[in-house]
C-alpha cells in the first residue's frame, strides 16, 4: 500500500515538471518571436528611412538640373527677367512631402543677375544634399 502513496507523488511530479518545462518553452518562443518581430520591423523603418533618404537627394538633384539649365540659357538671347521668373517658380516648388525636405526653402539672396542667384540656389542645394548623406551641415 505504501507503494501507491509515492506512485500518485510520482504521477504528480511526472505531470507537473513537464508542465512547468512546456510553459518555460512557450514562453522562451513568446520573447523570441517578440524579439524578431522587434528586429524586423526596425529593418522595414530602417529600410523605408532610406528610400526617404534617397528620394529626397533625388528630388534636390533634379531641381539642381533645372536651375543648371536656367543658367545656361542666361548665354541665349533671353530676357532676364524671363530667367528670373523660371527661377522663381523652381525655388517655389511644390511641397516636399518627403520627411527630409520638410523643412527646406530656398534663401533666395537679393541679385539681380541669374549666374550668382544659380550659384547661390545650386550651393544651398548642395548643403542640403550633404545634410542628408551625413546628417551634418555642409562645410
Amino acid at each position: 500500500m505504501g507503494n501507491k502513496r509515492t506512485s500518485s507523488k510520482g504521477n504528480i511530479v511526472n505531470i507537473v515538471i513537464p508542465s512547468i518545462v512546456i510553459v518555460i518553452v512557450f514562453l522562451l518562443i513568446g520573447t523570441a518571436a517578440t524579439l524578431l518581430s522587434k528586429k524586423t520591423s526596425n529593418q522595414i523603418t530602417e529600410a523605408l528611412d532610406n528610400v526617404d533618404r534617397n528620394m529626397a537627394i533625388k528630388q534636390l538633384s533634379e531641381l539642381r538640373g533645372m536651375i543648371l539649365e536656367v543658367e545656361s540659357l542666361k548665354k541665349e538671347d533671353i530676357s532676364q527677367n524671363i530667367l528670373l521668373n523660371e527661377l522663381e517658380e523652381i525655388t517655389a516648388q511644390k511641397h516636399f512631402t518627403n520627411p527630409y525636405l520638410k523643412d527646406f526653402v530656398f534663401t533666395i539672396p537679393s541679385t539681380s543677375t541669374v549666374g550668382e542667384l544659380c550659384e547661390e540656389l545650386v550651393s544651398q542645394i548642395d548643403e542640403q544634399i550633404h545634410t542628408i548623406e551625413f546628417d551634418t551641415k555642409g562645410e
